[in-house]
């Protein structure tokens, strides 16, 4: 996965709420002349998706520089950190952009899914 800096930082600035809705609009518009659905509908989703990445959390949280990031040590949502994520991430079969669900699991789930880790 080659990551775009540019997008990542236009990501890294998003509210949580509106990447929710990337990932969930995306998802959700993906079958074959799929309906029209409302914002609530899109946001929903995208929580559904990444709540469904917490069976992945002892091979992510046991990472070094994941343990790092959720210390405080490296605050940086860097390639590295990206890439630890990433490989879990990439592996969920939906339709939906890898950077996006990567960069809100980062910055919106990993310190609360991993405190306990």
């Amino acid at each position: 996965m080659k990551i775009d800096e540019s997008e990542l930082r236009t990501l890294s600035l998003m509210p949580e709420t509106d990447l929710l809705k990337l990932i969930g609009g995306k998802a959700l518009s993906s079958g074959l002349g799929a309906a029209e659905v409302s914002e609530e509908e899109k946001e929903e989703e995208g929580r559904r998706i990444v709540e469904g990445l917490k069976p992945s959390r002892p091979g992510i949280c046991s990472d070094p520089r994941v343990r790092a990031f959720i210390s405080g040590t490296n605050t940086e949502l860097g390639t590295d950190l990206l890439a630890v994520v990433g490989d879990v991430t990439f592996h969920v079969v939906l339709p939906v952009p890898v950077l996006t669900l990567t960069v809100v699991f980062i910055r919106f789930g990993l310190r609360k899914y991993c405190a306990h880790a």
